[in-house]
């Protein structure tokens, strides 16, 4: 099943479910909320939608950029605060990171 957005298109197979963002690179969501199994799979898709827009926002396409870690790790720390949406986990990212 592939879903789409502006910014990315989810993938799910049998086994997990992965984001396809910019040129096609594959970063499985594990990566995003490795040692965390408090998020839903609905989680999981609103917090790569917001990933992937905070991005696109900083034009960080290398996914081996320490930035992209630091942006996963403060996306997921905000939705361990309660937050879901994505335009406002991309916000409070940028927000974060810009400091």
């Amino acid at each position: 099943m592939v879903r789409g957005s502006s910014a990315s298109r989810l993938l799910t197979t049998n086994d997990e479910t992965v984001a396809l963002g910019y040129g096609g690179a594959a970063m499985p969501i594990r990566l995003i909320i490795k040692k965390d199994h408090a998020f839903t799979p609905e989680d999981a898709q609103l917090l790569i939608a917001a990933f992937e827009d905070t991005l696109k926002a900083l034009r960080l396409v290398d996914r081996e950029d320490p930035a992209t870690k630091m942006v996963a790790r403060t996306i997921v720390e905000l939705a361990k605060q309660g937050e879901r949406d994505p335009m406002r986990l991309c916000e409070g990212a940028l927000k974060a990171i810009r400091r």
